[in-house]
C-alpha cells in the first residue's frame, strides 16, 4: 500500500531560515527567509484547490497458466470492491469498466463464460471530482459520547483482527483524554500523538503486511496503514466510532517511484456532524485534501484484495498487484487561509551564549475549529531547545501563540555582529518576518528566565475532570456453606474523562491495603474484578464494596454497592429412636418407628432412606428435610427370619452443591420359633429374593 510522508501542506507551516549572515562590526547584513522546495511549491495548488476533477485508471492483470494435458475453463470470476465510490465531497462523473461487470453493494462482479483468451484483465476508468469542502466543526461536541450510539455505529467503537485495543492503548488513550471535555479536541491530541510518537518507515516488516495495533504501539514504528490503526484503536478505547478508508493519494516524497498510489487513513464519527477524515500520515486532521480518492470504506485496517475464483481443470489463474494511472483533468480555484499569524522576539540583540526566544501567534479567522502543525527549522549556530513541530488545535476565532527557546552558540567570532532573520510561513504563503542580533556585550539572558517568561505568557486552559464511575457487585451465590469462599463480582465503568491509576476497590470503609484490590480504569472502560471474601459468619452476611481515588470528589459520597449473601452450615441428619418390639410371632403385624433427625441449620436435599429388616425393604424420598421427622413402618412377622433380625436404615443425602453425605443406623428384633411350614415359606421368601436379586 502507498505510504506517504507528505505534510508539507499541513494547515499551517511555520519556517525559521537555516542560514545565519554575521558582518564585521558596525555593518549588518540579513538573508532571504527560507521557502519550500520548487517542486513543494509547485504543488501547493494540488492541495489548495477548491476541487480536482481526476481521469482514474485502474488496472489488474490475470493470466491463464496451464497445469495439466487437457487445459479448459468454464467460467471465471472476480469481485472487486477497491474502485472510486461517491460520498459527500467525491463525485463520480462518469465510469467504464471492461468487461462489463454486475454491480452489488459495495462490489463489482466480473464474470467470463467459457472463455477462449488466456488473459483475464480488467479495466475500471473513472473521472472523478474530488472536492476540498470538509465538514467544519463549528461548536464543541461533548465528551465523553452522551447517550446510546446508534446501532449501526457500535461496531466502529469494538477492537477488530487487525485495530486490536490492550491495555497499553487504553492507558495511552485515557491519559491523553483525561480531563478533557470536547470531542475535537480529544480526537486532536491522539491525531497529533500518532503523528509525533509513531516513525513512518518503508524498510520495517510493516511494508509488506499490516500488522496490529498493539504491535505498532509497542514498536513505535509504521506505514500509513499501522499508523492509521492504531489512531483507531485508541479512539475505539474511549467509545468513539472511527472506521479505516482505503484509497488512492498523491505524494511528492522521494521514497517513492510513483507520485500517485493506494493510501490509507481514517474516518471519525462526530455525532450532529457525520464522519469526518482524518489522515495521520499526512498531518490532515478533520480534513483530507483533494487528491483522495475513496475506494473502500471498512471496518478493520484490510488489505486490497482482489478475489478470482474459476472453474475448469488444468489450469491456474495468475493475477498481479493493481495498476494505477490519475492525471489531473481540471481544478478549481485555490483557497486563502483562514488564519493570521504575527512573530515576536523576546530581545532583538542579546550575548554570545544567551539564551533568546520567539514567539509565534496565530489567529483563527473562521466560525470553525482549526488544527495548526507548526514547524521550526534547524539554524546553523542556534540551539534549539523545544521540538521544531508543535502542533495547536485553535478553537472558532481563537488565538493561540507557541514559543520556542533559542541559545546563541557561545563560540562565534568575538569581533563579529550576528544576525539571524526568522521567517514564519502559512500555507497560502502568509508570512511574517523578524531578526534578531547577537553581539559581544549583549544582554546575557538566563534559560531560567526564558522559562519562567515563557510559563507567564502561556495560558494553560482549565481541564473539566468528569469522575462519573458506575459500581455494580453480585455475589457469585446467594448462600455458601461456611467451608466456602465466598466471591463478589464486580463490574466497574468510567463513564467520565478521567483516567483513572490505583482505583481501588474496598470491601470495608478504611483503605486498608489487604481489603482492598488496586485496579486501572481507562477512560469510557468498563472493567470486572471478582474479590474473595475471607471473613464471613454463619448466617446473613452484607458487604459495602466502596471506590477509593483521591480523583473522587471528597464533597459526595464515593460509588459503593451493597452485597448481601448468607452462609449456612452443612447438612446434617442422623437416625435415631428406633422403636420395634423386641419378639414377634410369624402371624404378627410389625410396627417400627425412627426419627430422621435434622442436625443442621441447612436443610439436607433429596434425603433417600432405606429401611431393610429380613425379608422387608423399603425406601422413601424426601426432597428436602426442613425440620425432624418420624417415620413409621409396617410389616408382618412372616417378612421375618427365625431368630434374631437386623434393622438396617440408611439416609443418603445432598447439599445444594450435590455433594453426596450418608448417615446410617441398626437395631434388631426376634422371632419366636416357628413351624416347619412357615419355614417352608421363609425358605421360598428368600429363594425369591435371590431370584430378583439377579434380575434387578
Amino acid at each position: 500500500m502507498h505510504r506517504s510522508l507528505s505534510i508539507f501542506l499541513a494547515l499551517l507551516t511555520i519556517v525559521l531560515v537555516s542560514s545565519l549572515t554575521a558582518a564585521p562590526e558596525g555593518d549588518s547584513a540579513s538573508a532571504s527567509p527560507g521557502i519550500p522546495s520548487a517542486s513543494s511549491a509547485q504543488d501547493r495548488w494540488i492541495y489548495n484547490s477548491d476541487y480536482l476533477v481526476l481521469d482514474v485508471d485502474m488496472t489488474i492483470h490475470a493470466e491463464k497458466h496451464i497445469t495439466g494435458p487437457s487445459p479448459t475453463i468454464e467460467q471465471a470470476t472476480a469481485e472487486i470492491t477497491f474502485f472510486p465510490k461517491r460520498n459527500d465531497l467525491q463525485q463520480i462523473l462518469s465510469q467504464q469498466f471492461t468487461p462489463v461487470p454486475t454491480e452489488q453493494e459495495d462490489a463489482l462482479l466480473f464474470r467470463w463464460e467459457r472463455p477462449r483468451d488466456d488473459n483475464y484483465d480488467i479495466q475500471m476508468k473513472s473521472v472523478v471530482k474530488t472536492l476540498n469542502r470538509p465538514m467544519r466543526i463549528t461548536t464543541k461536541v461533548p465528551f465523553p459520547l452522551q447517550g446510546e450510539l446508534p446501532e449501526e455505529l457500535i461496531e466502529y467503537t469494538q477492537p477488530a483482527k487487525i485495530i486490536d485495543i490492550n491495555r497499553d492503548i487504553i492507558k495511552a488513550a485515557s491519559e491523553l483524554a483525561a480531563g478533557e471535555d470536547d470531542m475535537i479536541v480529544v480526537v486532536d491530541k491522539i491525531a497529533a500523538w500518532t503523528t509525533q510518537n509513531i516513525k513512518y518507515d518503508l524498510s520495517t516488516v510493516t511494508a509488506e503486511a499490516t500488522q496490529q495495533a498493539s504491535w505498532v504501539f509497542a514498536n513505535k514504528v509504521g506505514v500509513c496503514d499501522e499508523l492509521t490503526s492504531l489512531f483507531i484503536a485508541m479512539l475505539r478505547s474511549l467509545g468513539i466510532p472511527s472506521r479505516f478508508v482505503s484509497g488512492i493519494s498523491y505524494t511528492n516524497s522521494d521514497l517513492f517511484d510513483e507520485q500517485w498510489g493506494p493510501h490509507g487513513w481514517a474516518e471519525v464519527y462526530f455525532p450532529g456532524y457525520g464522519w469526518i477524515p482524518y489522515d495521520v500520515t499526512y498531518g490532515e486532521y478533520g480534513f483530507v485534501d483533494p487528491t483522495h480518492i475513496t475506494s473502500k470504506v471498512s471496518l478493520d485496517a484490510e488489505k486490497i484484495t482482489t478475489k478470482y475464483t474459476w472453474r475448469g481443470r488444468d489450469v491456474q489463474l495468475t493475477i498481479d498487484d493493481f495498476s494505477t494511472t490519475v492525471n489531473i483533468a481540471d481544478r478549481g480555484k485555490e483557497l486563502s487561509p483562514y488564519v493570521t499569524l504575527d512573530i515576536e522576539l523576546f530581545k532583538g540583540s542579546v550575548n554570545f551564549g544567551s539564551y533568546n526566544f520567539v514567539k509565534a501567534t496565530v489567529k483563527n479567522k473562521g466560525a470553525f475549529y482549526q488544527p495548526l502543525d507548526v514547524y521550526l527549522s534547524k539554524t546553523e549556530k542556534l540551539t534549539v531547545l523545544d521540538p521544531h513541530k508543535q502542533h495547536v488545535l485553535l478553537k472558532p476565532y481563537e488565538e493561540k501563540s507557541v514559543f520556542w527557546r533559542l541559545l546563541v552558540d557561545p563560540e562565534l567570532e568575538k569581533d563579529y555582529i550576528y544576525t539571524f532573520p526568522v521567517s514564519v510561513y502559512t500555507l497560502g504563503e502568509v508570512s511574517q518576518k523578524k531578526e534578531f542580533k547577537a553581539v559581544k556585550g549583549g544582554i546575557m539572558i538566563s534559560k531560567s528566565r526564558i522559562d519562567e517568561t515563557i510559563g507567564e505568557l502561556q495560558k494553560e486552559s482549565q481541564k473539566t475532570y468528569d469522575t462519573t464511575i458506575e459500581l455494580s457487585c453480585n455475589a457469585g451465590l446467594p448462600e455458601y456453606y461456611e467451608e466456602e469462599t465466598p466471591t463478589i463480582t464486580c463490574s466497574i465503568t468510567n463513564k467520565g474523562n478521567t483516567f483513572f491509576k490505583d482505583l481501588l476497590l474496598c470491601t470495608d470503609d478504611e483503605a486498608d491495603a489487604n481489603t482492598c484490590a488496586s485496579l486501572e480504569l481507562g477512560i469510557q472502560q468498563q472493567i470486572t474484578e471478582e474479590l474473595s471474601i475471607q471473613e464471613k459468619e454463619l448466617g446473613l452476611n452484607a458487604v459495602i464494596l466502596t471506590l477509593r481515588h483521591n480523583q473522587l470528589s471528597k464533597e459526595s459520597l464515593p460509588p459503593t454497592s451493597r452485597v448481601e449473601f448468607n452462609v449456612i452450615d452443612k447438612p446434617a441428619l442422623r437416625i435415631t429412636k428406633i422403636t420395634n418390639p423386641e419378639l414377634v410371632s410369624f402371624s404378627d403385624d410389625v410396627n417400627i418407628s425412627f426419627v430422621i433427625e435434622k442436625l443442621s441449620d441447612s436443610n439436607p436435599k433429596q434425603v433417600v432412606v432405606q429401611f431393610k429388616v429380613g425379608g422387608a425393604t423399603k425406601e422413601m424420598t424426601i426432597d428436602e428435610l426442613a425440620q425432624s421427622q418420624e417415620i413409621y413402618i409396617l410389616t408382618k412377622g412372616s417378612n421375618l427370619n427365625e431368630g434374631e433380625n437386623a434393622i438396617a436404615i440408611t439416609a443418603m443425602y445432598s447439599d445444594n452443591l450435590g455433594k453426596q453425605y450418608r448417615s446410617a443406623e441398626t437395631g434388631s428384633i426376634a422371632l419366636e420359633p416357628i413351624t416347619g411350614k412357615q419355614k417352608f415359606y421363609v425358605l421360598l421368601r428368600k429363594f425369591g429374593d435371590w431370584i430378583i436379586s439377579l434380575f434387578g
